[in-house]
């Protein structure tokens, strides 16, 4: 049973992570070599994957092959943008970063894919759908209230 929770964490601090620097992968693969580029390399977390790194093994080998092929290409993006200081990495990095949002996709296809048939993205749509006109995405309830839908998880 724990190492089943265990699972179902992970999985969850993952996509977490996976899905945070989309807007940041997919506006920088729409730039070219006449751009300025400026992206900070620290807007792609991987703190999470590095924590948990010897536990990938708990997940299935779909979601194991698709989250490090994920981080890898994320780290050759980092130093990509690391070495751009000089410029010497524009020109990998533009063609990373196009192969870095094909695999970031697939990263979060594999594990939605899983918490989805245990309840958990099934509530994270609904909190988007009932969430009242003008509520910021990220705010959490006030104090006293409820979330039933983080409630009715599955784990």
């Amino acid at each position: 049973y724990q190492k089943r929770v265990n699972r179902q964490k992970l999985r969850r601090a993952l996509l977490a992570e996976v899905r945070t620097p989309q807007e940041a992968i997919e506006s920088a693969s729409r730039f070219d070599e006449s751009d300025d580029v400026e992206v900070d390399h620290t807007v792609f977390p991987n703190a999470v994957y590095q924590k948990h790194i010897d536990d990938i093994g708990l997940l299935s080998d779909e979601e194991v092959e698709a989250v490090i092929k994920y981080y890898s290409t994320l780290e050759v993006a980092r130093d990509q943008l690391r070495s751009e200081r000089d410029h010497s990495g524009v020109k990998q990095f533009l063609t990373t970063v196009e192969y870095l949002v094909a695999v970031r996709e697939d990263a979060e296809m594999e594990l939605r894919k899983k918490l989805d048939g245990q309840g958990f993205i099934k509530a994270i749509r609904w909190r988007e759908e009932t969430r009242p006109v003008g509520q910021e995405q990220d705010q959490q309830p006030q104090a006293g209230q409820r979330d039933s839908a983080a409630e009715s998880e599955v784990d």
